[in-house]
């Protein structure tokens, strides 16, 4: 054979080995390190019970179910939870805290290949916000919840995947969105210039790649984007010196709302991406909004009649 031919096929070779190498870290980077839960409900004094979903492809969920406090009517309003890449419900506990004392019902959900839940072949904004609806539908199962008032809360990916959730289904009475960013394509930019990978060709391609993967194109799940098509009063939460998503984010996606939306932006001060225990100074605005969208709040139980004396 002709040498130079062959030193065409070995190039060629090389760069479909390299492709080949470069997918499957692709693909590995789309599998987060799992952490385990290095809290439970339990120790902020909320009594649980660990209950199972089931994913859309038949995958099992880990969850906490916490009921709404004594004293609180049944049927109760709730919440159903959702945590961000690479962590685990544990994460959100110090912010709910202070809502289930005020007296909702929580549904805290591991979304797959994270904390308790089933390993999937990958991760994703799209598989989020399933994992999420799974969790909207169960609490719509239990008696003790009032199924007219469910809305959501979401952290980063967990944020994103709950604007991408309302944008889809009208039966949920609110949604709080912690540190959502605006673009996937723009998050996988930042990603690359910090490792220093050129956006074009290499960034674009990877872009692409992953957009095939998931089955969505970023334009279409952008939560900048989902945000004109939320069919619930939507409240968005930020930390004014997020580092790993920048404020503008938070900007950008309350500033392409719809113009007869109901959405709210809070942005909070010396509050880091991760910074729960800045981001519960929010519970009273988290509280004031749950109160408006779910009519009223949880509602105390009736004082006991007392018997009447015999005649």
């Amino acid at each position: 054979m002709d040498p130079w031919l062959i030193g065409c096929l070995a190039v060629v070779g090389s760069l479909l080995a390299l492709a080949v190498a470069g997918l499957v870290l692709i693909d590995v980077g789309f599998r987060p390190e799992r952490v385990a839960p290095d809290t439970l409900p339990s120790d902020l004094g909320m009594a649980y019970a660990s209950v199972e979903l089931t994913a859309v492809n038949g995958k099992r969920l880990a969850a906490w179910y916490i009921p709404a406090p004594d004293g609180v009517a049944r049927p109760a309003p709730a919440l159903a939870v959702l945590h961000g890449w690479g962590s685990n419900s544990a994460q959100l506990l110090p912010v709910v805290a202070p809502l289930h004392r005020a007296g909702y019902a929580l549904l805290m959900v591991d979304s797959r290949c994270h904390g308790g839940s089933d390993r999937d072949t990958f991760a994703s904004m799209p598989r989020f916000a399933e994992d999420l609806a799974a969790a909207v539908d169960w609490l719509r199962t239990e008696p003790e919840i009032d199924r007219d008032r469910i809305a959501i809360l979401g952290h980063s990916l967990g944020a994103c995947a709950s604007l991408l959730l309302a944008s889809r289904r009208s039966d949920l009475a609110g949604v709080v969105a912690i540190s959502a960013f605006a673009d996937p394509e723009t998050i996988m930019r930042r990603f690359m210039e910090r490792v220093r990978v050129p956006y074009r060709p290499i960034g674009w391609l990877v872009n692409r790649y992953v957009e095939w993967r998931i089955g969505w194109r970023f334009r279409d799940i952008a939560p900048r984007n989902t945000i004109r098509r939320a069919q619930a009063p939507v409240l968005l939460l930020h930390g004014e010196t997020d580092r790993v998503v920048p404020v503008s984010d938070a900007y950008a996606i309350h500033a392409n709302r719809r113009t007869d939306e109901d959405v709210s932006l809070i942005v909070y001060t010396r509050c880091d991406h991760d910074s729960v225990e800045r981001i519960e100074a929010a519970a009273p605005h988290i509280l004031s909004f749950l109160a408006r969208v779910t009519g009223g709040g949880p509602r105390p139980l009736a004082p006991a009649r007392e018997a009447e004396p015999a005649a």
